[in-house]
Parts: C-alpha cells; sequence; structure tokens
C-alpha cells in the first residue's frame, strides 16, 4: 500500500526541512536535488521541494548551480534556481567577474537582474564593468525586450549613452554600429574608454580610436601582449 500524496508530503518535509534532525544537511539538500531532477515528480511536489530548498539559503542555490552548470538544459534545475529571485540575484552578481557561468546565469532573470547588471556597468572595476556587458549581451539573447532601453539608444544615436555603457555595444558587436561608437568616444573621451576602443578588434574602430587619441595628445604605440578589456561581437 503505498501512501497518499498528502501523507508521502508529509513524508518528504521530515526529511528535507531545516528544523529535521533526521538526516545531516548535506544530505537533505542532496534528497531534494535528486526529487527535483526527477523525471516523474509531480508539480506539487515540485514546488514543496524548491520551497524547502530556499530554507537552505545559499547550500542549496550552489548545489543547484553547480548542477545547472552540468546540465543547462535542465528547465527544472533552471526554475529552481530562479525560485531564490533576488537570493540568486543577488548572489550571482557578487560572482559576475570571477565566475563565467555566473554571466548567463544571471541573464535569465531577466526583469529581476536587468537593474543590477545596468548599475554593474559603472563599477569602478573594470571587469566588473566588462562581466556585466557580457551578461546583458546574454539577456539580450534570453530576453531581448528586457534589454530594449539599451538597444533603443542605437537607433536613438545618444551618443551620450552609449558612451557611458560602451563595453555592451562592444560586446553586442551589431554591425554598422561602429560608426556611433567612434562618434562617442570623439565627443566623451576618456583614456580608458579609447584604451578598450584601440584593443577591442575592430579595425576600423581601432584605426579611429588611434586618431582621437592623438587628437587629444597621447601617443600611441604597439606593443605585443595580451589587453584585458571588450572583444568586438565576443558576446555572440
Amino acid at each position: 500500500m503505498y501512501p497518499s500524496k498528502p501523507q508521502a508530503l508529509k513524508l518528504i518535509d521530515s526529511i528535507t526541512h531545516p528544523n529535521s534532525q533526521i538526516i545531516n544537511i548535506d544530505d537533505k539538500i542532496e534528497f531534494i536535488v535528486e526529487g527535483i531532477k526527477y523525471p516523474n515528480t509531480d508539480n506539487n511536489l515540485l514546488h514543496h521541494l524548491r520551497n524547502n530548498a530556499k530554507e537552505y539559503g545559499e547550500l542549496a542555490l550552489e548545489k543547484l548551480i553547480n548542477e545547472w552548470i552540468q546540465d543547462k538544459n535542465s528547465l527544472r534545475i533552471l526554475e529552481s534556481i530562479k525560485a531564490f529571485d533576488l537570493i540568486a540575484v543577488n548572489y550571482l552578481a557578487e560572482r559576475l567577474d570571477k565566475e563565467d557561468y555566473a554571466k548567463e546565469l544571471i541573464a535569465t532573470f531577466g526583469d529581476l537582474s536587468f537593474k543590477i547588471l545596468k548599475e554593474k556597468l559603472q563599477d569602478e572595476n573594470k571587469e566588473v564593468r566588462y562581466a556585466a556587458a557580457d551578461a546583458l549581451v546574454y539577456m539580450h539573447k534570453f530576453h531581448p525586450e528586457i534589454v530594449k532601453p539599451l538597444t533603443d539608444v542605437i537607433s536613438q544615436e545618444n551618443l551620450y549613452l552609449i558612451a557611458k555603457n560602451y563595453p555592451f555595444y562592444i560586446r553586442l558587436g551589431i554591425p554598422g554600429t561602429e560608426d556611433l561608437l567612434i562618434k562617442a568616444l570623439d565627443r566623451y573621451f576618456s583614456e580608458t574608454m579609447c584604451l578598450d576602443f584601440l584593443n577591442c578588434g575592430n579595425s576600423l574602430i581601432e584605426l579611429n580610436a588611434m586618431k582621437i587619441a592623438e587628437q587629444n595628445g597621447y601617443i600611441v604605440s604597439q606593443k605585443i601582449g595580451h589587453y584585458y578589456g571588450p572583444k568586438w561581437g565576443e558576446g555572440n
């Protein structure tokens, strides 16, 4: 005789809830994750498991993220991560420049992560800015309608906003936008911006950036080596 659904849920609760002392935390989280992955787990039980997962905070979140890294096609795992809402978004935002997976995963949250990614585009740390640009390019693939405030800037030819968020436009690498980026550099020149343009991998932008640098009193010399900065179309 099998237990009824309410009995089964009660049993699972007794095993997976943080207040339960039946098994240790790692085993509880493992049980939850395996239950989420199991294809025959119905929606009611899935909802129950996700709620219990959230009770364990980052411990369960990290386990689910590791599962997602192994199988990015698993919608069950992805939706379970997204059930953490801002806890997951903030966790991923803190790791944008340190973990490659964070850039792609945070983009799947759409509206929930768009604001924080726009803020990260202005971060003092250039590596964070570049990582945020990568994440927004991913979001352009997953949720193009959410990134419209950034992409509409292109058709509006708003040079100020293009200059302000240039790593995104370089990473996006839309053919035909080179002229706008060059104009933005010319009008809102900065040394950091110019260095990024000089090393972006687009010959038209690099050539014009060299001219603009010289107009601003800089001598541009070429050296062999690697420059860390946004690369043209790298996010596509």
